[in-house]
């Protein structure tokens, strides 16, 4: 398969390299000399994805697609539905992370910091500081701002 890939250009260099120094930045792969290696959470996230996110034919499917769009091959509107379609098969195959997933990445049993001055939630540390996990928008940034 690895030719296929290739042929049907699986990213460029530089779309690869802005793909690994965003995993770099997240915490899921580091670098140990000329290596990338997998973080703890890199290899959790990598066992709870589904298979077809992973799949370096879909990347390879999806880069030969966007070559015909730009040829005037394929339709710009097919190629997003397509995408649209599989992100809803996904969203409705996968509409929620079990407890055991969540705990898998430090989410489960966070010690509270306090209550948020926004909307009164828990307000626990996060890996850019802390949050308000009620989802309300509450960051320490923001209201430092304010």
């Amino acid at each position: 398969m690895g030719d296929e890939v290739e042929r049907k250009g699986l990213g460029t260099p530089a779309t690869r390299a802005d793909v690994i120094e965003k995993l770099i930045k997240d915490g899921f792969v580091k670098r140990e000399k000329k290596q990338m290696i997998p973080t703890e959470d890199g290899v959790k996230l990598i066992t709870v994805l589904p298979d077809v996110v992973k799949s370096k034919k879909l990347t390879a499917n999806w880069e030969n697609a966007l070559t015909l769009v730009e040829k005037g091959e394929y339709s710009m509107q097919a190629f997003m539905d397509g995408i649209a379609d599989l992100v809803n098969g996904l969203v409705q195959t996968y509409h929620s992370v079990s407890d055991e997933q969540k705990s898998m990445f430090g989410g489960g049993n966070q010690e509270s910091l306090g209550k948020c001055p926004k909307c009164g939630g828990d307000v626990v540390k996060g890996r850019f500081g802390a949050y308000c996990k009620n989802k309300c928008g509450m960051n320490v940034s923001r209201a430092m701002e304010g």
